[in-house]
């Protein structure tokens, strides 16, 4: 009786193994792109969200101090205090950034759970300064960092908007800004961009490392609006002078 032979399994060769490992290759070079697009976007749709809760967050104060935005001069502790820091008064604001001071063993102000909920509402996800950097500086006082512009009436406006209208109440004007994402824009031979959240970098003072161009902001107004927008006029770049050659872009 005749057996009946079964054809032995082949296997790849090694010029289709090489095909298939191209194939899958390319196929993730193409993908790589949109990928990282995708990301991108995420990161703002998330920043972006983080500015219309801390827009809403900062409304909600107003409505229940008789329409004061957060650091209006008549909520202000007193600066000439030693102890500045009052939890039944408003905190003591940066004058050249926009942060606020505490002392060590001082609890944050109320208002910043009360209204706002969680620390992380004030960073936004593509920044380098984040909650666990921005929040904990351990030195007296200490400066609490966050990745926003606060763009309402604290002690750091005030002194750098020299004949710039800022916002003071819920009534002022509906398109002035109050917070929006911290870029900084340094003109000193050369000039760069310092400081941004989309993609997030740092460059600080050292010249030798060039900022990139950022990919925009988010801008929150008194009105509600959120908008994004990358950074393409002068009047962007040039928003707001803090310092001799150093520009909050927004």
């Amino acid at each position: 009786m005749s057996r009946v032979r079964h054809p032995t399994p082949r296997g790849f060769t090694l010029i289709e193994l090489l095909v298939v490992i191209s194939i899958i290759a390319l196929l993730i070079a193409m993908l790589l792109p949109a990928v990282k697009k995708a990301k991108i976007v995420s990161f703002q749709v998330m920043c972006g969200s983080n500015t219309r809760q801390l827009h809403l967050a900062t409304l909600a104060f107003a409505q229940e101090h008789d329409g004061l935005l957060l650091g209006h001069e008549t909520l202000a502790c007193d600066p000439t205090s030693i102890d500045f820091l009052d939890i039944d008064c408003n905190v003591q604001w940066d004058n050249n950034w926009p942060y606020f001071f505490l002392r060590n063993g001082v609890e944050e102000p109320t208002w910043v759970t009360e209204y706002f909920g969680e620390r992380s509402a004030f960073f936004c996800p593509d920044a380098l300064i984040t909650e666990e950097t921005g929040w904990d500086w351990d030195v007296s006082p200490f400066d609490i960092f966050w990745s926003y512009y606060y763009l309402g009436p604290a002690r750091w406006m005030v002194g750098n908007v020299d004949g710039k209208p800022y916002a003071e109440t819920i009534e002022s004007n509906g398109q002035l800004g109050l917070w929006a994402d911290f870029t900084v824009w340094y003109e000193g031979g050369p000039n760069y961009w310092w400081q941004g959240n989309h993609s997030g970098f740092y460059v600080g003072g050292d010249p030798t490392q060039i900022g990139p161009e950022p990919g925009g902001r988010n801008l929150a107004t008194v009105d509600g609006s959120v908008n994004w927008s990358a950074i393409v006029t002068d009047e962007q770049r040039y928003a707001m002078q803090v310092q001799q050659n150093t520009w909050f872009s927004y």
